[in-house]
């Protein structure tokens, strides 16, 4: 019984995790937005490296680079 609650409890710290992952995927999104347009090529290089080392799974269509 106590196995399955954990099993219970892993599952849904794991889908907690997923969308935290979104979330923060998706704000580092309208971060990379914001400053894009008053930022130079060296600073939003700089903004992607840490988008990137976040380890979200960020797609950067944006990028002219």
């Amino acid at each position: 019984k106590e196995a399955k609650i954990s099993a219970e409890l892993a599952r849904k710290h794991a889908r907690d995790a997923e969308l935290n992952v979104e979330r923060a995927g998706l704000g580092l999104k309208r971060l990379e937005k914001l400053c894009e347009p008053g930022f130079d090529n060296e600073t939003m290089q700089l903004v992607r490296h840490v988008i990137m080392a976040t380890g979200t799974c960020v797609t950067n269509a944006t990028s002219n680079d």
